[in-house]
């Protein structure tokens, strides 16, 4: 029988994932692109029209939806100062790669 030891447990993480092989095929880099913009523009709709929804109906104001509602206004402000930051890291980036 084998005995396990505090040492033996695996303690490794992961930092990064990287899509290294999908820069090659100019079809693949489009359609993935397709579809993370397809996945991010139904995750907005579905968050704005939840906000809407709260806000529209007075029979939604309570704890439950207003805690939902700031939870979706944190990830839209999550995503939008991401997405700013990638523009302006790739305004930087341009001129060193051209």
């Amino acid at each position: 029988m084998i005995e396990t030891s505090d040492k033996m447990n695996n303690q490794t993480t992961v930092s990064t994932f990287l899509l290294l092989q999908f820069s090659e095929v100019q079809k693949l880099q489009i359609l993935l692109f397709g579809m993370f913009l397809a996945f991010y523009l139904m995750s907005l709709t579905g968050n704005l029209l939840i906000i809407t929804a709260v806000a529209f109906d007075h029979h939604l104001h309570t704890p439950m939806y207003i805690f939902l509602t700031n939870l979706l206004q944190l990830h839209i402000k999550g995503v939008w100062l991401r997405f700013y930051s990638t523009i302006s890291l790739l305004h930087q980036i341009l001129p060193f790669l051209q």
